[in-house]
């Protein structure tokens, strides 16, 4: 990600990021830690599609902020 104002660089990795199974729990370490949802923040186990778009939707709030 670039900001242009303070002319930063900054690289993204998907360190921990794993793959999507339906059904299956997965540990709370999936997401990075500025962009978890609060389902798991609490210990909810329970991966789907709706975390992703809760990570999506704060880095990109980052973006046009």
């Amino acid at each position: 990600m670039i900001n242009h104002v303070k002319r930063e660089l900054v690289l993204i990795d998907f360190g921990l990021s794993d793959f999507y199974h339906v059904g299956q729990p997965y540990n709370v370490r999936v997401a990075s830690r500025f962009y978890k949802p609060p389902e798991i923040l609490i210990g909810y186990g329970m991966y789907d599609y709706s975390f992703d778009l809760w990570s999506f939707g704060c880095w990109f709030a980052g973006l046009v902020k």
